[in-house]
């Protein structure tokens, strides 16, 4: 075993990828563990929960998901970048100036056109809410700023605890809820902290790094820095939130033409698929960004290999869950949630023909904002955006099913990120 372990590692250290895939897999390791006690949440959930509920908390991660690039205006993906840990605390601390600011505006607005724009997705189950989406806003800025800087300085035992940490104590609090009248207001508070409810562990670790900082911020080296990095605010914050509205765009318009029950069973078909992209995909990126912002823009063959390393050994993983979503997605979800979920299934095994293409993407893009190129991650998104939003108007035009409107969205997720992925090879190769 330990010969075998040993060439294991041998092999991933030959082609240069050893550092960034041992980082994957502190990761990896820690969001398995997360995603494995959501999971096992989800199997007790899904038999007190009925699907409407389910369609509410799908609907309060994708208000909580579209507001939360404007906790931060984008600054917050700044923090890994400056070579001085000065910057980079000057960066945090405006972005803390930045998400008190950015909260109250949000804040304003829900209070005084919520009605509308919940009445525009056929979200009224959240009106009662705003006050926990608006929370959730605040605490995930902080919480996104201080894991920028732990991705900064390669902290990523600390990342994973966070994750274990949030995901344990958001789902015993959903399951209590559903024991007591809090019924879905326990459900969402439940999901709050499994989203942006462990910054005080970063605290802890970064503490005196953090204080020893602290008398090297100044007001002038504060603006000077948002100058600097105003790419960020003016591309990067459009195209975050492009891409966000992308990933959560079919459960608000799947509600607004199928009604919350369905938008229920679309968000466990998500939620589950997630699963895969969250292990591998997005802890491979994060490990990427660190990795790639530390060789720099000006070698760029270096990260052409590594990119094509690492999107080729993810693509290869993601050929596991497609092929078991394919032979037997509505019977396990059967199985494992119940007969009220077999809809989910049926969507799962639809979806996971753009799950092969979006392992290779998520981590990758990453490296867009390594080589500054801003612009071309907005272009990305308006391109995907509105992709998105066609299918479903023509769907929703011609009145077809459900499973037919599911099944064109993969497709033509599936075409957006193939282009991507040969895009940003391209972009990366131009620089030779």
């Amino acid at each position: 075993m330990n010969k075998l372990l040993s060439r294991i590692r041998n092999r991933l250290n030959a082609d240069g990828t050893g550092g960034i895939f041992k980082n994957m897999m502190i990761l990896a390791t820690g969001t398995t563990a997360a995603k494995g006690i959501g999971f096992l949440s989800s199997l007790v959930l899904t038999r007190i929960f009925a699907p409407e509920s389910f369609g509410i908390l799908s609907l309060f991660i994708a208000f909580t998901s579209l507001i939360a690039p404007l906790s931060t205006l984008c600054y917050s993906y700044a923090v890994p970048l400056p070579k001085s840990r000065y910057m980079a605390v000057n960066i945090m601390m405006m972005n803390l100036g930045i998400i008190i600011i950015m909260t109250l505006l949000t804040l304003a607005v829900f209070l005084t056109a919520g009605e509308k724009i919940f009445s525009m997705a056929n979200a009224h189950g959240l009106e009662p809410y705003i006050w926990l989406i608006v929370l959730t806003q605040f605490a995930g800025g902080i919480y996104e700023t201080l894991s920028s800087y732990a991705t900064r300085v390669k902290a990523f035992k600390p990342i994973a605890k966070t994750k274990i940490n949030q995901s344990f104590i958001g789902s015993a609090i959903k399951i209590l809820a559903g024991f007591t009248p809090l019924g879905v207001t326990g459900l969402l508070i439940g999901q709050a902290y499994a989203q942006a409810g462990s910054s005080f562990t970063y605290i802890k670790v970064f503490k005196e790094q953090i204080k020893d900082s602290l008398k090297h911020i100044t007001l002038k080296r504060t603006v000077r820095t948002a100058r600097f990095y105003a790419d960020f605010p003016m591309y990067r914050l459009p195209s975050q939130f492009l891409l966000t509205f992308s990933i959560q765009a079919p459960l608000l318009l799947t509600g607004k033409i199928f009604g919350v029950a369905t938008v229920g069973q679309l968000g466990l078909a998500i939620s589950v698929l997630s699963l895969p992209v969250i292990l591998f995909g997005v802890s491979a990126g994060q490990a990427y960004y660190a990795e790639t912002a530390a060789i720099g823009a000006n070698n760029p063959r270096k990260i052409y290999d590594l990119s094509k390393q690492v999107a080729k050994k993810l693509f290869l993983l993601s050929l596991i869950p497609f092929i078991i979503l394919q032979a037997a997605g509505e019977p396990l979800f059967v199985l494992v949630f119940g007969k009220p979920w077999h809809q989910a299934g049926q969507f799962a095994s639809m979806l996971s023909i753009s799950l092969l293409a979006q392992f290779v993407v998520v981590p990758i893009i990453n490296i867009l904002t390594v080589l500054g190129k801003q612009k071309m991650f907005l272009m990305f998104n308006i391109m995907r955006t509105i992709s998105i939003v066609a299918v479903f108007s023509a769907c929703g035009y011609f009145k077809l099913t459900e499973n037919k409107v599911i099944f064109i969205y993969s497709l033509v997720l599936a075409l957006n990120y193939l282009i991507m992925s040969l895009s940003i090879f391209r972009i990366i190769r131009s620089r030779f």
